[in-house]
């Protein structure tokens, strides 16, 4: 007999069973997706971009407005280069200053205004003064810079654009592009305004100027000489120096001085005096004269120039003359003829600007050694 099996081994109590809570999966968050940008947001920085490369391109070529300093300072010159001295002169801190080359004939518009710049802006006492950079160029491209000085209290001056250097004239004269001021000494007290200005532009064909130039370009108390690369605080002036043709003036002027001393023996400096001597008297015989039987040979060098005198001369070889004389001595007296040698160290060549030279001679001269030759 097959009974039934027991109803709890067959049975399934669902409900007998404890219900256990199982806890949510916690959500895995995504990765943001990147976000898509608009065409209008992309032309927008496309066009900002743009904007930006042709600001800077216009701050490259359009300058920046000038300042009052600079403006100043460029009047200032643009006046000068115009050749307009009291227009210029109103722009700096000395409006009323006086001077041989502080007119338009002096002023030569061959160069031209290269760049202005300020560079520094600073309080002084009592005043504001700005640092204007400056550069000119002249015609063959010599350029010189300098640093100008503005004052900004009140009306902007130019403080310190014109040149008050000292010059050393050798030759009793300056002369700068055509315009001649006298000087009485060696020192002369030269005021100049910016730009180009031609040395002794006049001088003679007699004389040169060593260590000279021809032209200078000035800009505040600097020069420079055109193709060089250096500045000076002075106008190069240079030291006097005779050429081949004021070597030849000098010699044939000697020779005139010479022969005029023939026909006066007691002219100043003249070497045609017999010397004294104690023990004879020594004249020249009736009707006789002095004959220079040779003319020195003579130079003069650069060295040897005096400021006012002129070119003191070096005798290289002395030159002759001979005369008939009536010797008194021992109470007798014979007739013979006597040589004396010709010097010129006592003799001064002057050149001026219009080609004219002057002998001149410092002291009393007199015939060194008397001898006899027949």
């Amino acid at each position: 007999m097959s009974g039934s099996a027991p109803e709890s081994e067959h049975s399934i109590d669902l409900g007998g069973v404890e219900h256990t809570d199982i806890p949510e999966a916690e959500p895995v968050e995504e990765e943001p997706r990147p976000r898509r940008i608009s065409n209008t947001i992309l032309a927008c920085v496309a066009i900002a971009a743009v904007l930006a490369a042709v600001t800077i391109t216009l701050v490259k070529v359009i300058p920046f407005q000038q300042t009052s300093a600079e403006e100043t300072v460029t009047a200032f010159l643009e006046a000068v280069h115009a050749g307009d001295v009291e227009g210029a002169l109103a722009y700096t801190d000395q409006p009323d200053l006086t001077g041989d080359f502080l007119v338009p004939e002096a002023l030569d518009s061959r160069w031209s205004i290269a760049s202005v710049d300020q560079v520094e802006f600073f309080d002084e006492p009592n005043r504001t003064v700005a640092v204007v950079y400056v550069e000119i160029e002249a015609y063959e491209g010599t350029r010189i810079g300098n640093r100008l000085r503005v004052n900004l209290d009140g009306e902007p001056k130019v403080m310190n654009g014109i040149s008050t250097s000292v010059a050393y004239s050798q030759v009793g004269l300056v002369d700068l592009n055509g315009v001649e001021a006298p000087v009485e000494v060696d020192s002369y007290r030269l005021i100049l305004l910016p730009g180009l200005y031609e040395v002794y532009p006049g001088l003679p064909s007699t004389i040169t100027l060593m260590n000279g130039t021809s032209a200078v370009l000035n800009l505040g108390n600097l020069f420079i000489r055109l193709g060089m690369d250096y500045r000076e605080s002075q106008i190069p002036l240079g030291w006097p120096e005779v050429t081949p043709e004021g070597e030849a003036a000098i010699a044939a002027a000697v020779e005139s001085r010479l022969d005029e001393c023939i026909e006066d023996p007691l002219l100043n400096g003249c070497p045609f005096v017999f010397p004294k001597d104690p023990d004879r008297k020594v004249a020249l015989a009736p009707g006789a004269n002095w004959e220079v039987t040779e003319y020195p040979q003579m130079a003069a060098l650069d060295w040897s120039f005096e400021v006012a005198l002129g070119f003191k001369l070096t005798t290289l070889v002395p030159g002759a003359a001979e005369a008939a004389v009536i010797v008194t001595e021992d109470g007798r007296e014979r007739e013979t003829v006597v040589s004396c040698p010709i010097w010129v160290d006592n003799l001064y060549a002057q050149f001026d600007f219009d080609g004219g030279l002057d002998i001149d001679a410092e002291g009393d001269e007199h015939c060194r050694a008397l001898t006899e030759v027949a």
